[in-house]
C-alpha cells in the first residue's frame, strides 16, 4: 500500500488512495474480478466513476508491465469491499485506520525530529559561545600574567 498512498501535509487522509490490485490481494480475489465490481459500482452511482490507470506493479502474472488499475479513496474502497466480499469489510476498515495513524503520525514524527534537531544546534551554539569567552577570558589572564611577568622584571632591573 505504500506506493498507493499520497502524503499531503495539509491534510494527509484526504489524499490516502488504494489500488484495485491492493484490494484485489486483501480480497483474496482475482483483480479482473475487483475492476469488474468497481466498473458495476460506479455504473449504479455507488462509487464515483473514475478512469483507469496504467501502473507498473510488482505482479508476478504481469512481470513488472503496466496493468490497468483503479485508485480509490477510503469510502470507496470501503464500499466496494463491503460489496466484492463482507466478510474482509473488518480487514479493511483495519487497514484504513493503520494508513491514516501512519499518516498522522508522520508529520508528527517530522516535526519532533526537528524540534531535536534545532535544541541540540541551540545548544551547539551555546556550547561554542561558553568556549570562546573561556578562550578570551584565558587569553586576558595569560596577558596579565605577562604584563605582571614584565613589571616585575622593570622593576628588578631597577635595583
Amino acid at each position: 500500500m505504500t506506493d498507493s498512498t499520497k502524503h499531503d501535509l495539509m491534510n494527509p487522509v484526504a489524499t490516502l488512495t488504494m489500488t484495485s490490485l491492493e484490494i484485489a490481494q486483501l480480497t483474496n480475489k482475482r483483480h479482473d474480478h475487483v475492476l469488474v465490481k468497481i466498473r458495476e459500482l460506479a455504473g449504479r452511482g455507488v462509487i464515483r466513476a473514475f478512469p483507469e490507470i496504467r501502473e507498473k506493479q510488482n505482479s508476478p502474472n504481469k512481470q513488472g508491465r503496466p496493468m490497468q488499475l483503479c485508485r480509490l479513496n477510503r469510502d470507496e474502497s470501503i464500499n466496494l469491499v463491503a460489496n466484492l466480499s463482507p466478510k474482509f469489510t473488518e480487514a479493511i476498515i483495519n487497514r484504513w485506520l493503520e494508513l491514516e495513524h501512519k499518516t498522522r503520525q508522520k508529520p508528527y514524527d517530522e516535526l519532533q525530529a526537528l524540534t531535536v534537531e534545532m535544541r541540540v544546534s541551540e545548544r551547539l551554539g551555546q556550547i561554542g559561545s561558553e568556549l570562546m569567552n573561556k578562550r578570551r577570558r584565558e587569553k586576558r589572564n595569560i596577558s596579565r600574567k605577562e604584563q605582571a611577568l614584565v613589571n616585575q622584571c622593570q622593576i628588578a632591573i631597577q635595583f
